[in-house]
């Protein structure tokens, strides 16, 4: 028999899309600050996210079916903690290795039911509202706040350090940009980008300008292939002309392009020590290339640990290598590392997909968020963390991009036709979409009735 499409779950409601929000605006750590710096306890952080694992029980409980379809959706991400996991089994310590897991499971779980349950426009929106409303926090905090600058007078704001304000803010602003480019909510959205752009540039951290605009460039490409066919390759055109003008003035000045690029950005030829930070990872890398340490395992604040070593050699009180390609390694080895960059390569295929099909707007947002994350991650570790907000975003996109589409109203869904199934099986075409067909008025009766 014909078999009729089921009615998709009714839409986030305004509680729902509340609590969310609460999420977004957890996860971008405005209260690691004042956790580290003992101003919060950090069991109010902890019952915040007690809180916010409660409400998507409770999701799952109500919606079980979206909810595990959702998960299934998402499962290559889901190998990462997988693998995190069973990192436990040879971990140099093991509980801290389960929890790490955990929490980076959460991310993923929790942005599969975001995308779930809200659509991807309504999702930009979402993310828009919370992250200007902590830009104009962060702002304030920056302006009227002894606290909002660090000790080098570059801009922390509400968050725990430069670099972690300069990327939430280079995120803020590309999810206001691609609004305002592709249309949306632009009255809310402009403000929002001009608030974000200033304190990126106040916050002084490189990395999220380089960052910022890699995305903006993405979206300008977006922008760029929803050109109509003609003026396509005449804007390839341009581009390439204006990237080979630049390139060809730069060689024939004779500029020292690496001490200029040092002497703009604040940097020397170590990087800020990055590169001295690093070549200490490598000594750990090779101590457990294969499998790693173990997932979250390596900082400490044992001071018989490796990582005190580091701190005393670098004069600084770190908790990462600062690249996220060389923490997967020191966690997880060489296989950690593989898995990283399949899963960040498999981001373009929904991405691909958001393009095609889904809001513009997202979709522009999708593809800068990505390149954004994957920059921002040579320097910092920026993907595959506890609790992370960018991956609970990108797996919220993710998640949104692999939803079917929904079945038109009024029609079934026939399966396949089959020897003797009779003309409903589509005759030549095989299965498809066919109306749904009227019930006859028997004589006598006001009530349709079945054949």
């Amino acid at each position: 028999m014909a078999r009729i499409a089921t009615a998709p779950d009714s839409p986030a409601g305004l509680g729902e899309r509340a609590f969310y929000a609460f999420t977004l605006a957890l996860a971008a750590g405005p209260l690691d600050r004042l956790v580290y710096e003992h101003q919060l306890p950090s069991v109010a952080r902890a019952a915040a996210w007690g809180m916010v694992y409660l409400g998507f029980a409770l999701l799952l409980q109500r919606r079980p079916r979206s909810m595990l379809a959702a998960y299934r959706r998402v499962w290559p991400l889901l190998l990462m903690p997988a693998y995190a996991l069973a990192s436990v089994i040879w971990s140099v310590r093991p509980a801290q290795s389960a929890v790490g897991a955990l929490e980076l499971a959460a991310a993923i779980v929790f942005g599969a039911a975001l995308g779930c349950r809200v659509d991807e426009r309504r999702l930009l929106a979402l993310v828009v509202a919370v992250l200007g409303i902590l830009a104009v926090a962060d702002m304030a905090a920056t302006l009227f706040s002894p606290e909002g600058l660090d000790i080098n007078g570059e801009a922390v704001g509400i968050f725990s350090h430069k670099n972690a304000n300069g990327g939430m803010m280079a995120t803020t602003a590309l999810a206001a940009t691609a609004v305002v480019v592709f249309g949306g909510g632009r009255l809310v959205a402009l403000p929002v980008a001009a608030i974000a752009v200033v304190a990126l540039g106040m916050s002084g951290s490189r990395t999220s300008w380089v960052a910022a605009i890699a995305g903006l460039l993405t979206i300008l490409a977006m922008l760029a292939r929803r050109l109509r066919p003609p003026a396509r390759p005449v804007a390839l055109l341009l581009g390439v002309a204006g990237l080979c003008a630049l390139g060809l003035g730069v060689l024939g000045s004779g500029v020292d392009v690496v001490r200029l690029f040092f002497a703009a950005t604040g940097k020397d030829a170590t990087l800020t020590g990055r590169t001295d930070l690093w070549y200490l990872a490598w000594g750990f890398i090779h101590g457990a290339p294969v499998l790693g340490h173990g997932f979250d395992a390596f900082w400490t604040n044992d001071p018989t640990s490796d990582a005190a070593f580091v701190n005393e050699v670098v004069q600084d009180h770190l908790k990462s290598f600062h690249n996220g390609l060389l923490e997967a390694a020191v966690d997880l080895g060489w296989v950690g590392t593989g898995l990283q960059l399949a899963l960040m390569a498999a981001f373009l295929g929904p991405v691909a997909r958001l393009a095609r099909r889904g809001d513009p707007a997202a979709a522009a947002f999708a593809a800068a968020l990505l390149v954004q994350v994957a920059f921002t991650n040579l320097s910092e570790v920026a993907l595959f963390v506890r609790h992370g907000f960018d991956l609970l975003l990108l797996s919220a996109l993710w998640s949104r991009a692999r939803m079917p589409a929904p079945l038109p109203a009024g029609r079934i869904e026939t399966p396949p036709a089959s020897p003797g199934y009779g003309e409903t099986g589509g005759g030549k075409t095989g299965g498809g979409w066919a109306p749904v067909p009227p019930l006859p008025i028997l004589p006598g009766s006001d009530k349709a009735q079945p054949q």
